[in-house]
């Protein structure tokens, strides 16, 4: 005969309560000005605090394209920056190989002529 310790030791994985996972608890939902920024203080500081109820379909689709929209610009920023930053590269290095050019030119290191065919 099995002792009490010994059943409740078997059964306790079953009798544990449920791990909470993301589908069982609700998401947080917030409205379309939380998510762009434009809270006001009394919002942004209760904003830590679950929602009273699980979002329905339409709250989900609109603060996911507000979240998309926010993310493509800050990836739209960042490529603007960095093609900028290309650009002036590109042409300081242009800028150097022309003045390499009339500096040889100058120096008579280059026939002009042949430096005017290219």
């Amino acid at each position: 005969m099995m002792t009490t310790t010994a059943a409740h030791n078997i059964m306790a994985p079953v009798m544990r309560p449920l791990q909470e996972s993301s589908v069982s608890r609700p998401r947080a939902v917030y409205s379309i000005d939380q998510i762009l920024g434009n809270q006001t203080k009394r919002s942004a500081k209760n904003m830590h605090q679950k929602p009273i109820r699980p979002a329905d379909g339409a709250e989900v689709y609109f603060s996911l394209i507000a979240f998309l929209d926010i993310e493509a610009g800050i990836a739209k920023n960042q490529l603007e920056k960095t093609t900028s930053r290309l650009r002036h590269k590109k042409n300081a290095i242009n800028s150097s190989q022309s003045d390499r050019r009339m500096a040889q030119v100058v120096l008579g290191e280059t026939d002009i002529s042949r430096h005017n065919s290219h």
